[in-house]
């Protein structure tokens, strides 16, 4: 009898394990990001890069990775940490210019979206709309990574407060229904399928270098920051902007 509840023990134990380490199954995407637009036939090509950007930034913009890990309710997109190049100075500029301060966060289930930012020292927690996108699925298909593609793509304005101004965006993307995923990189997502390739601006894109289909890797929302709506970090960032203009006006 004792041997018979040892044994049922033990297997709802095991059980209980295996339920927990599947339920702890994630994928995660290593993107690269270069210059140049998602129409050039060779990404990797030299003639996409722009002749009057600085060769040691183009050098230490070759090494920037960021990832995004996602389950089934919930994703994070952020840079890959390297410590060997915690000290080069051109590297720090150069995620910082490619958006290396941002992390992206999207949770399915709770429908929310968001992204996390920082000013001066200061980190927001920025809402954005769950249905960011409106897309329109094309019919163009292309291979990436052994996954067929389909291209997708739409229109988005920016919002300048500071400046006062206005720009439209035309973000282009390729996913991939064979793994069948809302998510994508930096916030572009909500397509029947994984963002492998993409684009916001038509000048920098990420592209994906490697697909780990089978990982313990965490979803974790980032949680230390004031939350905003995307407005009110506009209107936040178009201050610290009119303070500065005023600063060098006055010298």
């Amino acid at each position: 009898m004792i041997l018979r509840k040892i044994k049922f023990l033990l297997f709802i134990f095991i059980l209980c394990n295996t339920l927990l380490l599947h339920a702890q199954k994630s994928t995660t995407v290593i993107y690269n990001i270069a210059l140049g637009g998602l129409n050039r036939v060779d990404m990797h090509a030299k003639d996409t890069i722009k002749k009057d950007v600085p060769s040691k930034f183009l050098k230490n913009q070759e090494k920037i990775q960021f990832s995004l890990v996602f389950d089934s309710i919930s994703s994070i997109y952020q840079i890959v940490d390297k410590l060997e190049e915690k000290s080069n100075h051109d590297y720090r500029i150069a995620t910082i210019i490619n958006g290396g301060t941002l992390v992206y966060y999207k949770n399915n289930k709770q429908k929310e979206k968001m992204y996390q930012a920082e000013l001066q020292g200061q980190k927001f927690n920025v809402s954005v709309p769950f249905q960011q996108y409106n897309w329109e699925i094309t019919s163009e298909t292309k291979v990436v990574n052994g996954f067929k593609c389909y291209k997708a793509i739409t229109t988005i304005e920016k919002i300048d407060k500071g400046r006062e101004t206005t720009t439209i965006l035309h973000p282009v993307v390729w996913f991939t229904p064979d793994i069948p995923s809302s998510f994508g990189p930096m916030g572009l997502d909500g397509l029947p399928g994984l963002v492998l390739e993409g684009t916001l601006d038509g000048i920098k894109y990420l592209y994906a270098t490697k697909i780990n289909l089978n990982t313990t890797d965490k979803v974790d929302k980032p949680n230390k920051g004031m939350e905003v709506t995307e407005s009110e970090f506009q209107d936040i960032n178009a201050k610290i902007y009119r303070e500065i203009q005023k600063i060098k006006n006055n010298n």
